[in-house]
């Protein structure tokens, strides 16, 4: 039973401690793509066109952690 509770409780401080990265695509300005792998493509998989920093979409990551 206590090799039981220090698991869950070990668990419990290891998941408290990370976090997660959350990747966002937006094409002309609507949400296209969300995960939590980031899409390392230079071509847009909603438009096709190619992804600069002053076309129509744009990335947002965030990261949680709690």
């Amino acid at each position: 039973m206590k090799k039981f509770l220090l698991t869950i409780l070990a668990f419990v401080y290891i998941a408290s401690c990370t976090g997660a990265s959350f990747h966002m695509h937006y094409c002309m300005g609507k949400l296209a793509d969300s995960g939590f792998t980031d899409n390392i493509a230079k071509t847009c998989s909603n438009c096709g066109m190619e992804e600069t920093d002053n076309g129509c979409c744009r990335h947002e990551q965030k990261f949680v952690k709690k």
